[in-house]
């Protein structure tokens, strides 16, 4: 019925309602899903900084107990050489350091090469696979748009030459930059030249090559002359201290990216916000379009009386608040001391917090009411943490279901005076849909047939807000009703009365039935009436007299 109340320019394209909600609505679902999928993505990348910005301290205490910790190797590896080898070893300290810089370079080119590498990969994987499959699933679904082929092409994504050309451009530059940084192999001094240094004490040792610092390195270890006994051992504490040392930069790395944190958060959260009101904007769009889609029922009904009249079409969002607080408290210890403790708190708090923007409130009112929940309830929720799981697996599953918007939905339906249809007892409900279906129903000739309409449904019902519907409907289609209500006989002015009588029948068979028929003029259909129907000969007398028909 609303399908055919829409104009033939506005439907579309559509062969039957379904098929019209799906062009007028599925769009808008489909970009709900994307923004939910992005709105996961941004909490993981919170929760990543978040994890970054708890293990600053971590991080700190680590660097300070290696450089104690080189610091201590350092004065054990002086212990191994006399004094007047001091410079010299105070030399290959410095060595060693400016070789520990550039290797942490060379192993930073060498990931900048095999990353490149890997998107090379990635560009050709896209190209040969991704945008053929993607276009694939475009046609499908999109099907109907009447392209043809050469036209669809141009729907296929394609990454740019100039992509390629700087991918190809940064490999080489970063593979030149990596064999430059280590060098070519040098050959050890021979014995009889090892005080001569391979390159000038003033040298920057920063921009020399891993092969050049690591051979002079060994020529002065060698001049350094250590014992056969402690040989061992000052090798061992200048590979340890190496090692620390490269640790140690790696550490410092992860500590500068963890003090940006907080100002990655804050990016991140605006990201956040921005999403989960886009999420809240689907559902207003939602809205208006079924109300849209509804509107020649919504005309409708407005200008109907009686029953009728009382009824309404509602777009609304429903909030599943039990679901949500049922996810949120098998996340809570809720045994423990605090403002949670105990079910039914945090349903209290979310129904005053949260609930009216939920329900209700625009896209910019739902966010700011969950920033003001977060915010409000930061601690306590975290006071509540289940020891069950892992520290970040409690904070990921925690923001998921903070800001998590599967427990709303956008439905519609029928109201009649103020109350769900669904809501009603089965005779209101069923006349309200009966009355609905006549009086919308207006351009269809197909004969009706209708099985006991009176069902459930008092005398005076059946008269005040049936018998009219039936008598309009009766001038454009034909109507057969089985009854046994005199109004809906007698008072819809029937053209027609079958009257079916049941015989007895025998075990396992059906009983026999003969059928009677004719109109309420004749004096054999009107006893038959009398006898079978309620209503005795008042509703004959005030047919009679409008038919003009005397009656014996």
């Amino acid at each position: 019925m609303i399908f055919v109340s829409h104009p033939e320019p506005d439907r579309e394209g559509a062969d039957d309602f379904e098929e019209l909600f799906a062009v007028r609505c599925s769009g808008i679902n489909e970009q709900r899903t994307r923004h939910e999928s992005e709105l996961s993505r941004l909490t993981d990348q919170l929760l990543e900084q978040w994890r970054l910005k708890f293990s600053i301290p971590e991080l700190t205490k680590k660097i300070e107990e290696l450089e104690k910790a080189i610091g201590q190797d350092s004065k054990d590896k002086g212990r191994l050489v006399s004094k007047d080898q001091e410079a010299r070893v105070g030399r290959h300290e410095a060595l060693q350091h400016a070789l520990v810089a550039r290797k942490a370079a060379w192993e930073v080119e060498q990931k900048k090469v095999r990353a490149l590498k890997s998107l090379q990969g990635d560009l050709n994987q896209f190209s040969t696979r991704t945008a053929v499959a993607f276009l694939d699933d475009l046609k499908q679904q999109r099907r109907d748009a009447g392209l043809k082929d050469e036209e669809w092409q141009k729907f296929t994504p394609k990454i740019g030459q100039e992509a390629d050309k700087m991918v190809n451009g940064k490999l080489e530059a970063a593979t030149k930059s990596s064999a430059a940084i280590f060098g070519s192999a040098i050959q050890p001094q021979p014995e009889d030249k090892l005080t001569e240094p391979m390159f000038p004490d003033e040298a920057n040792l920063h921009s020399l090559t891993i092969c050049q610092l690591q051979a002079e390195s060994d020529r002065l270890a060698k001049l350094i002359g250590v014992d056969q006994q402690n040989a061992k051992r000052f090798t061992a504490l200048t590979l340890k201290i190496q090692q620390a040392q490269k640790q140690m930069e790696g550490l410092k790395s992860q500590l500068s990216t963890a003090l940006k944190a907080d100002e990655e958060t804050k990016k991140i959260s605006l990201g956040r916000r921005e999403v989960y009101r886009q999420v809240f904007e689907t559902f207003v769009e939602l809205q208006a379009e079924l109300s849209m889609l509804y509107a020649p029922l919504t005309d409708a009904l407005e200008a109907e009386r009686g029953a009728l009249g009382k009824l309404r079409f509602v777009v609304r969002r429903v909030v599943d608040l039990d679901r949500w607080v049922e996810r949120g408290e098998s996340l809570l210890d809720l045994r423990k001391d605090g403002p949670f403790k105990g079910r039914g708190t945090l349903r209290a708090a979310a129904e005053q917090e949260l609930l009216a923007a939920w329900a209700s409130g625009e896209p910019n009112a739902a966010d700011k009411a969950v920033d003001s929940f977060i915010e409000k309830y930061r601690e306590d929720i975290r006071a509540h943490r289940l020891d069950s799981f892992t520290a970040q697996e409690w904070g990921a599953r925690i923001w998921e279901w903070l800001l998590g918007t599967d427990h709303i939905k956008v439905t519609y339906g029928l109201q009649y005076g103020g109350v769900d249809i669904e809501r009603l007892s089965p005779g209101t409900r069923g006349i309200v849909l009966l009355l609905l279906y006549l009086a919308i129903d207006k351009d269809d000739i197909r004969p009706l047939i209708i099985d006991q309409p009176e069902e459930n449904l008092d005398p005076q019902s059946v008269y005040d807000e049936l018998v009219q519907r039936f008598r309009d409907s009766r001038k454009r289609r034909q109507i057969i009703i089985v009854t046994h209500n005199a109004n809906l006989v007698v008072n819809t002015d029937a053209d027609q009365v079958i009257v079916a009588t049941a015989g007895e029948h025998g075990p396992g068979q059906l009983p026999e039935i003969r059928y009677e028929a004719g109109g309420l003029e004749g004096e054999y259909v009107r006893r038959k009436v009398c006898e079978i129907l309620e209503g005795g000969e008042e509703a004959f007398k005030a047919r009679a007299r409008r038919l003009r028909v005397v009656l014996s």
